[in-house]
């Protein structure tokens, strides 16, 4: 299953979570922030999955996970 939504280009979204409780319908859900570097999720996915050769642009972002970093800085090296 999640072989066939990051073939389809579909890697989902990611929150963080501020405060812990209950959320139903209904209620309100607010943006906080937004990071200037304006990758999305979907675009670190297609780089990281099909784009390698793009892999500098991850490195953009320094709110990305470090095993992310450490690939987009191994593919910078080597020039994949």
């Amino acid at each position: 299953m999640i072989r066939a939504f990051r073939d389809a280009g579909r890697p989902g979204a990611y929150l963080r979570i501020a405060e812990e409780g209950e959320v139903g319908a209904g209620d309100e859900v607010r943006l906080l922030g937004r990071p200037a570097h304006g990758l999305t999720v979907a675009e670190a996915a297609h780089v990281y999955h099909h784009d390698p050769a793009r892999a500098a642009r991850l490195l953009e972002a320094p709110e990305l996970p470090a095993d992310w970093r450490r690939w987009a800085r191994e593919r910078v090296a080597t020039g994949d």
